[in-house]
């Protein structure tokens, strides 16, 4: 488990731009968590998917599942949330070291410890959010400003954008079949690449100019075959100039004074890790070897 990155991101955030009160920010998770929401019915049914992982781990099955690994949630159950409550009124009144410090951490440190991890306090007591400068590019004619690595999604919609530029998508026709075929194509030599080349820039030399190489990015689409599907296992990263050094929620807002703020925040996968930490009651991220994004 890597130290979760949402609360110190947020708060980071807040302290360089907000304008309104921490604590009153806070409010309105705080009462969600406390009387709970309804569910909908692809919230009921997104649950009953993943009952028998979830309920695994002891602390886990206490907050998402009703008991057992069989009963299912149903569209109009009210799903209430006391400890991260709790937890979220930490936050709330000591900022970021409602989190990484105190009872939370201990909690955190306590039930990883549980599960044969190795995060211990002091890990989450020195987190500290990284400022970095964003990934610039262009597309016909137009500015691209996105998010750099750790995350992978700005470097990807990058290239997905250069590997379809020579293509003219205007007569392919909007979700057309070729359309989507060459759009599917080229997402599978975008991700092919990521999992080879893409990671977190503080341990791993992320060889994005090399990347985003307008030869590169054409030579990875020159086999592309307009009558034809590739199977994704035969599409293998491509070879960089030797030269050169080495599933999520997105929202975007915009206030009445022009300013704007995109936010991503992920725990990989559906319920994460599935594991949730006993006594505060939120679930931990997913990684994988190679991955050290952080949930923020």
């Amino acid at each position: 488990m890597g130290v979760p990155g949402t609360v110190a991101g947020l708060y980071e955030i807040h302290r360089k731009y907000g304008k309104l009160p921490w604590k009153v920010l806070l409010e309105p998770a705080i009462r969600l968590a406390k009387k709970g929401f309804v569910l909908t019915q692809d919230g009921a049914e997104y649950r009953n998917g993943v009952l028998p992982e979830l309920y695994r781990y002891k602390s886990s099955r206490k907050y998402f599942t009703k008991g057992d690994s069989t009963s299912k949630f149903y569209s109009g159950d009210v799903f209430i949330q006391k400890d991260l409550a709790k937890t979220l009124c930490r936050i709330r009144k000591q900022g970021r070291d409602g989190f990484y410090k105190g009872s939370v951490a201990k909690l955190i440190v306590s039930e990883i410890r549980r599960n044969n991890g190795i995060l211990s306090e002091n890990d989450l007591a020195s987190y500290e959010p990284v400022w970095r400068a964003p990934l610039k590019s262009t597309y016909r004619g137009y500015e691209i400003i996105t998010v750099p690595p750790p995350s992978s999604g700005g470097w990807a919609l990058i290239s997905l954008l250069k590997m379809t530029e020579p293509y003219r998508l205007d007569s392919l026709g909007f979700h057309s079949s070729s359309t989507i075929h060459l759009m599917s194509e080229a997402m599978k030599r975008v991700f092919a690449d990521r999992s080879e080349y893409l990671g977190d820039p503080d341990f791993v030399d992320v060889p994005i100019s090399a990347l985003l190489d307008s030869t590169f990015l054409v030579k990875r689409m020159s086999t592309f075959d307009s009558e034809k599907v590739t199977n994704p296992n035969d599409v293998k990263p491509g070879l960089l100039n030797k030269q050169e050094s080495k599933n999520t929620t997105h929202y975007c807002i915009a206030d009445s004074s022009g300013n704007m703020v995109a936010v991503t925040t992920t725990l990989n996968h559906g319920f994460g890790s599935k594991l949730a930490v006993e006594g505060a009651g939120f679930l931990l991220i997913t990684q994988s070897a190679k991955q050290v994004d952080n949930a923020g």
